[in-house]
């Protein structure tokens, strides 16, 4: 963890982000006062962390991981799995 500093919490609280986004979908938070809100959360993540899978495609074609993971992780933890990348990639480029 400490080699990656905050990056786990941060994917941990996104991930939980989408979790709840996901709950108020099905009961019983689907019945709740704060379902509209968690519906529009979830609509407001999958158009944000798209548009970032887009838009750092050419980042995460660096990565020496295969691609369709690398944009599933960016889809579903946007900006925090990009930095990860670049870190692995700036690192792989001293060693070489």
């Amino acid at each position: 963890m400490a080699e990656n500093g905050i990056y786990p919490i941060g994917k941990a609280v996104i991930g939980a982000t989408w979790l709840l986004a996901t709950a108020c979908f099905f009961p019983p938070l689907d019945a709740h006062e704060l379902a509209g809100f968690g519906r529009m959360l979830f609509g407001a993540l999958a158009a944000v962390h798209t548009v970032e899978c887009i838009a750092f495609l050419g980042v995460l074609k660096k990565s020496p991981r295969p691609l369709p993971g690398e944009i599933w992780q960016t889809f579903l933890f946007g900006i925090v799995h990009v930095s990860i990348v670049r870190q692995e990639i700036a690192q792989q480029s001293e060693t070489n």
